[in-house]
């Protein structure tokens, strides 16, 4: 797109100034002050940037989940290295533990405002509580007691 415009000599040096940033630019119009240095108004002929159609982003998959509602949520580590009642080894941003009534093992789910998908391997917990395991227990005690929207995720 070319913009044709007609510029006065203070107008000329101050788009001369932001113009630098653009060499093309700075070129057409200095070639074009050169060419008309004799008068008071100057044509200046910018080259716009030319328009790129925007490549579509993705969107990111749709989860097949329900929510489960609020549960409350706690952190818990384990120092001593045993193994989860399913016999996993529990990990970090993996394992959690709930009431098998409520969540069975093996149940898939998320937190909302992650996208974190934890499995549940691990129980000791009653009712709507999860346990978070984490790597240390500092890390499990900075977890706190919180109060999370659950999600199932269906598969």
């Amino acid at each position: 797109m070319r913009l044709l415009t007609k510029f006065s000599a203070l107008g000329l040096s101050i788009l001369l100034s932001l113009a630098a940033a653009q060499p093309a630019a700075a070129a057409v119009v200095q070639n074009n002050a050169t060419a008309n240095s004799r008068t008071e108004e100057v044509t200046a002929v910018i080259e716009a940037p030319s328009e790129t159609p925007e490549t579509a982003v993705p969107l990111p998959p749709v989860r097949n989940e329900r929510s489960l509602g609020t549960f409350k949520t706690t952190g818990y580590s384990n120092p001593n290295g045993t193994r989860c009642a399913d016999g996993s080894v529990p990990k970090a941003a993996h394992t959690v533990a709930s009431d098998w009534g409520v969540l069975p093992r093996g149940s898939k789910i998320r937190f909302a405002g992650s996208d974190t998908i934890y499995t549940v391997e691990d129980n000791g917990v009653r009712g709507q509580i999860v346990d978070v395991y984490y790597a240390t227990t500092a890390e499990a005690w900075a977890h706190g007691v919180q109060y999370r929207e659950v999600y199932l995720i269906l598969e």
